[in-house]
């Protein structure tokens, strides 16, 4: 358990991909990973984005009540939030933590089980997913995911 966590070693880099939704205790769980850096590690976060244009179509359509609701799949899966960019980069910011870089993964229009869907029936194809990639890297705060990768300040 992460927010349990209770190590004496420091540690050049740090991955927190996917996990930081599921915590109760953010801010406390980021300034001790915080402090479990070396004087120039690094923190890599990654996050579902609740700005994800899958998520915004969700909304449109009514399946979501807003862009950053933790839906009830989420909430069986753990999930205690769903983060924008603006939040993630606050609660990085609040745990003392300075922001290097910030971004998204992937530019995602359909929901992961439409992509599937789609793949299986040759509808959509390894070009479309690498557009969608580069996609990402125009349009961050419509990915799927979003990062930040941070150091102490």
């Amino acid at each position: 358990d992460i927010e349990k966590i209770n190590i004496k070693e420091k540690f050049n880099n740090i991955f927190i991909i996917h996990t930081l939704e599921h915590l109760k205790k953010r801010i406390p769980t980021l300034k001790k990973l915080k402090n479990l850096l070396t004087d120039k590690g690094t923190l890599y976060v990654a996050t579902p984005n609740a700005n994800a244009i899958s998520r915004q179509i969700a909304v449109k359509m009514g399946l979501i009540k807003k862009n950053n609701s933790v839906t009830p799949g989420e909430r069986s899966h753990g999930h205690q939030i769903t983060y924008d960019l603006k939040k993630l980069e606050n609660d990085i910011i609040t745990a003392g933590l300075s922001i290097q870089k910030s971004g998204g993964i992937f530019f995602k229009p359909l929901a992961n089980f439409q992509i599937d869907l789609a793949i299986k029936k040759k509808i959509i194809d390894q070009n479309y997913l690498d557009a969608c990639y580069e996609l990402g890297n125009l349009y961050k705060d419509f990915c799927s995911s979003i990062f930040i990768i941070a150091k102490k300040k």
